[in-house]
């Protein structure tokens, strides 16, 4: 297994950053995960003396559901990929929600996206489409408008 180190970006890790960035993301994607950098909370995986992975994180509060916190944006190099570093960037994600007081964690995605569907599935997300009354209500709050699946988590301490 290997030894991954998650912790807050540094200044000196952005151009790094920006290579996992790339190497996970295309089009409006990319564009949105670069420009978002300045406005989230950013994790990083570090692992090998580098970065492998990137989390973008916020808040918002969700009308009738509560405050949730988003993971905007979840990157892991291609050579890095299914060792668990996702997994733990999420379970890393939850607690600080938990700390910030948040009553959910979210996500969302695109169907075809099949990692990152299996990624929450396994972690006990649920899986939120259209036609559930959450969803648009979600959709607006997590900035989903591409995705088609928003996967939601309570995480509030009771």
């Amino acid at each position: 297994m290997v030894k991954v180190i998650i912790r807050e970006i540094r200044a000196e890790d952005r151009e790094k950053v920006c290579k996992v960035l790339t190497s996970s993301f295309k089009g409006k994607e990319l564009y949105w995960a670069l420009k978002d950098l300045e406005y989230t909370y950013v994790v990083v995986a570090e692992a090998e003396g580098e970065i492998v992975g990137v989390m973008e994180l916020y808040e918002v509060l969700g009308e009738n559901i509560g405050s949730i916190g988003v993971i905007d944006y979840l990157a892991v190099s291609p050579p890095f990929r299914r060792k668990g570093i996702g997994s733990r960037l999420v379970n890393y994600a939850e607690k600080l929600f938990k700390m910030w007081s948040n009553d959910f964690s979210a996500a969302s995605t695109k169907s075809s996206n099949i990692a990152s569907m299996r990624l929450f599935r396994k972690l006990g997300y649920e899986e939120i489409r259209e036609g559930d009354n959450r969803y648009q209500v979600l959709k607006w709050a997590l900035y989903a408008y591409e995705d088609d699946v928003i996967f939601l988590k309570e995480i509030r301490e009771v």
